[in-house]
């Protein structure tokens, strides 16, 4: 039963990474602006080492 349901959740994550790789290069005005006339939400990712 394990197997069954790895497999498809196994192709479903791979299958993501080919839709997931579209980010969006520019200022964050430019982002805002952008999310504004498409009426999204814009999501900003960091992190910080120290």
């Amino acid at each position: 039963m394990k197997r069954l349901l790895v497999l498809p959740l196994l192709l479903i994550f791979l299958s993501s990474f080919g839709v997931a790789q579209n980010w969006f290069q520019g200022s964050l005005d430019d982002a805002v602006a952008k999310a504004k006339s498409e009426d999204k939400l814009i999501l900003i990712d960091f992190f910080s080492d120290g």
